[in-house]
Formats: structure tokens, C-alpha cells, sequence
């Protein structure tokens, strides 16, 4: 056989070889990613990160006033749905602790105003949210726990733990 097959032939099967080697990546991820905005337009007004030239002391602020309680950090609205009149928003903030980087808060805006729950969440980016009825299931990796999930529900008003 000439050189010039043995070596196509070689190469061919080293081609093979290296993609029947790849890792195997399933169409579905037991974490999705999580989407990341900056900026939402809401029926009562608009939510919005300002940013920071310190990526820690970024801020979120609603119809251009800073919201009470402060939230501060790595902000990103990440989840918001329609509830009847009400928009209620999910945001992440990363505050940088190295012991827990990132919490969770639930927003609900109404015409009348906005509220946020206390922080909340297993210090993990990774996250899968869902609605079951009229409550919110935010489901994450338990940090102690290797195969274990953390559930946190809210029902419009408070968050609890499952």
C-alpha cells in the first residue's frame, strides 16, 4: 500500500478515535443556565442594574430611584413573569463572600409599588425555577450535600424552605 493511503488511513482513524472520545453532552443539563438582564420594562416602570466601575458596587434601582432595602453587588434579573396586574421578578446577587457569593430575592412590582423579600438561597449560581399553582419553586444544589436539591417556595408574599 502506498505511503500516502497508510497515512490518509491513519489520520482517518485517529479522527474517528479523538471524536468517539469526546465527552458525551446530553440535550438536557440537570442546571440550566440561568438567563442574565440588565434591564426590564415593566407595566409600572422600568428595573434596572447601574453598573459600577467596581463590579461589586453595582445597584438596582426602579423608575431611576435606587430600591429600599439597598441591593448591591453583581446584580442580574434573571427570571420575570406575569401575575395578574403583578410582575414578579427574580434577581441574583453575587456580593463576592467567599463564604456565600450568591443570594436570591423574589420582587413583586404592583401599581402601587414594589416589594422584595429577604435574601434567600444555597449560595449557588446554579439554579432551576418553576411555577406550581400560585407558588414559586426555586430548586438549587444543597452546598453540603452532594446529591441533594434545596426547594424554596413563594407564594407571593414570603419565602420558605422545603
Amino acid at each position: 500500500m502506498p505511503k500516502a493511503t497508510v497515512m490518509r488511513t491513519r489520520l482517518s482513524l485517529l479522527f474517528v478515535f479523538c471524536f468517539l472520545c469526546q465527552p458525551v453532552t446530553g440535550t438536557t443539563t440537570p442546571w440550566p443556565a440561568t438567563p442574565s438582564h440588565t434591564s426590564l420594562q415593566t407595566p409600572y416602570g422600568v428595573l434596572e442594574v447601574h453598573g459600577s466601575d467596581y463590579v461589586y458596587e453595582s445597584y438596582l434601582l426602579f423608575n431611576g430611584k435606587r430600591l429600599e432595602p439597598d441591593i448591591q453587588g453583581i446584580i442580574n434579573i434573571t427570571y420575570a413573569y406575569q401575575v395578574g396586574k403583578a410582575r414578579v421578578i427574580l434577581i441574583a446577587v453575587d456580593t463576592g463572600d467567599s463564604t456565600c457569593a450568591i443570594s436570591y430575592r423574589w420582587m413583586t412590582i404592583r401599581q402601587d409599588g414594589y416589594r422584595l423579600t429577604a435574601p434567600f438561597g444555597s449560595c449557588s449560581a446554579s439554579i432551576r425555577v418553576t411555577i406550581h399553582g400560585k407558588q414559586f419553586v426555586l430548586n438549587t444544589p444543597n452546598p453540603d450535600k452532594v446529591n441533594a436539591i434545596d426547594t424554596w417556595i413563594f407564594d407571593g408574599r414570603t419565602v420558605r424552605r422545603r
